[in-house]
């Protein structure tokens, strides 16, 4: 919680040149400016001036730290042209110290709110041809970039922070029409003074139009674990919305926690606050930093399932003698299984062959041991791993399946903007999607595989989405989901999420191939449920369960069942790989 607490209650309405004094703190109006006044600030460090639309300061419109001092007062001026219109909470930040938060006066000759509009993406993608015959179309609903000017909110309002060119926002998931993204803490001024509150930003999955945010806190206020929390933000196999503490470069911390969080429950008048709760504390050594993204695979409901990270590599090492491991924790009811692998062989797949530190990389898992990998430069003139397949080899050396230089027409030549790997299933089809340089910026390619243990070399190039690019940034992500309508349409949503960059919607029409239904139609299909078990007649090289509004809950690659423990009484979807929608009651 916020160190020395020095709070002074001051509103005022503006009018010219009246002047409000309190025992620290002093508003001077003007006609085109406001001057703030802090006297006697003890603080040894330099002292900023924050203003928020927001009492609990939860998103900072404007910071400075040019404050003059003059007698033993800081004074701030600032203009109406750098305000929004309303409510306006001011306070001084200075090392620990804050003075005069919760002051507020309301602003009238400021800018009024944006006015916002959709805007689609111009480009006209061709039909895509599936191997199963299927064919894809794709259809903008709207499209959000920096590169457009229309950019999603980025928060990096902790002032002149060293990493603000970075982005620590990454992941999303879709509830009930609205799109939910992460708001790490690392770049956020408020956690600095308050480690009981976090964040995620909401849009409109129809028009892309930002909602209010949502406040996410743990049961009693009490403080989330960790120097930093939610770098990323992902859903398991049954659904479950999920995130990390996490720590950069910095310094090594070696207390962790696993959190989830219950969208569909959402409190307060204007469902503004969601509460999450710790599902597991975990340790790292010490020496180990940049331990930022975590993924887990299976249900952490069930505690069946398994955590996997890569730690940032915080030396700068050599091309050619490059080695960086990769933790795995599997989860089994109260046993937890720690293990290392080490990749040694990453020379193999960089885009070029300079010194390399930084790294950040992502791990996706998949099943059977496998692993995709990807991450961006953390430098401009350095490098990065190309998108890539690994298997884990626990104490031992992870074997390299592949990547993308294994396929000629889809190797990269310049250096990656934004780092993520998706796997979409769309009509039994797999599809994996990831970030691309384009333009000078990032682009987002759609690919069609064999399988998800493909080498790459059977991938087939589908769409590269937004080719002017998304933004030219050097620190982004990259993040798409499939939402499927549900019921007996296989349409759906493509949600493509750039972090640091944008964000597009577009709607995915798919249309089966005639011959394929009618033989599909043909081949038996059944399915029977056994207790909390979907037990299929055939084993499907895809199976994933959905509710009637679109939301996964359930999912395996070459599964002859799914579990169903935890889950509703309710219609359910079930959709695989060479069968058609099935409706499902779960009693």
């Amino acid at each position: 919680m916020l160190g020395k607490l020095r709070n002074v209650t001051l509103l005022c309405v503006l009018l010219p040149f009246i002047c409000h004094s309190a025992i620290t703190g002093q508003l001077i109006v003007g006609d085109d400016e406001v001057k703030f006044a802090i006297k006697d600030v003890t603080s040894q460090s330099t002292p900023i001036l924050e203003l928020s639309s927001h009492s609990d300061f939860s998103r900072i419109m404007y910071s400075s730290d040019a404050g003059v001092l003059s007698s033993k007062t800081y004074v701030w001026t600032v203009k109406f042209s750098e305000l929004t219109n309303g409510f306006c909470y001011w306070r001084v930040i200075a090392g620990d110290e804050c003075y005069d938060e919760g002051n507020s006066f309301y602003v009238t000759k400021g800018n009024d709110p944006d006015e916002y509009t959709p805007v689609k993406d111009a480009v006209k993608y061709p039909k895509a041809k599936l191997e199963n015959k299927s064919e894809l179309t794709l259809e903008s609903l709207w499209i959000r970039s920096q590169n457009i000017g229309n950019g999603l909110y980025k928060c990096h309002d902790k002032h002149l922070s060293m990493t603000s060119v970075h982005c620590f926002n990454h992941g999303f998931v879709v509830r009930d029409g609205v799109i939910y993204v992460s708001r790490g803490s690392l770049n956020v001024s408020s956690w600095d003074h308050d480690k009981s509150l976090l964040w995620l930003d909401r849009y409109d999955l129809a028009t892309g139009e930002e909602l209010p945010f949502l406040r996410i806190k743990l049961q009693g206020d009490a403080d989330f674990t960790g120097d930093d929390v939610m770098p990323w933000i992902r859903e398991d196999d049954d659904g479950t919305v999920y995130f990390t503490s996490a720590k950069y470069f910095t310094t090594a911390s070696t207390a962790y926690s696993l959190y989830t969080v219950d969208l569909d429950n959402l409190l307060g008048e204007d469902d503004e606050v969601a509460y999450a709760s710790e599902q597991l504390k975990f340790s790292l050594n010490g020496n180990v930093k940049g331990a930022m993204f975590f993924s887990v695979k299976g249900s952490i409901k069930n505690r069946q399932y398994q955590m996997w990270m890569s730690p940032g590599i915080t030396s700068l090492m050599i091309w050619d003698e490059m080695e960086f491991d990769i933790y795995r924790w599997s989860v089994d009811g109260r046993k937890v299984l720690e293990e290392k692998a080490t990749i040694s062989d990453a020379a193999l797949v960089l885009n070029n062959k300079s010194s390399f530190m930084g790294a950040l990389a992502k791990v996706y898992p998949v099943d059977n041991d496998y692993f995709y990998l990807h991450n961006n430069r953390e430098q401009r003139n350095h490098d990065f791993f190309y998108p890539t397949l690994y298997r884990f080899t626990p104490n031992g050396q992870c074997a390299l399946v592949g990547s993308v230089s294994n396929n000629p027409k889809l190797a990269l030549s310049d250096y990656s903007f934004s780092s993520g790997m998706s796997m979409l299933d769309v009509n039994g089809a797999s599809l994996i999607a990831y970030g691309i340089p384009m333009s000078g910026a990032s682009a987002v390619r759609i690919v069609e595989t064999p399988s998800f243990t493909d080498n790459f070399s059977g991938h087939k190039s589908l769409w590269e989405i937004n080719p002017v690019g998304f933004s030219s940034d050097m620190k982004q992500g990259c993040e798409v989901q499939f939402i499927p309508d549900g019921g007996e349409s296989l349409d759906g949503h493509l949600v493509i999420y750039v972090a640091n960059g944008g964000m597009a919607v577009y709607r995915l029409k798919v249309k089966p191939d005639p011959l394929g239904i009618a033989d599909v139609e043909a081949e038996e299909f059944s399915y029977r449920i056994d207790g909390t078990t979907l037990t299929f007649s055939r084993q499907l090289e895809r199976a994933d369960l959905y509710t009637l509004s679109g939301r996964k809950v359930r999912g395996a690659s070459h599964a002859s069942s799914l579990s169903i423990d935890g889950l509703s009484p309710d219609i359910y979807i079930l959709t695989g790989r060479g069968i058609s929608p099935v409706k499902i009651a779960i009693r």
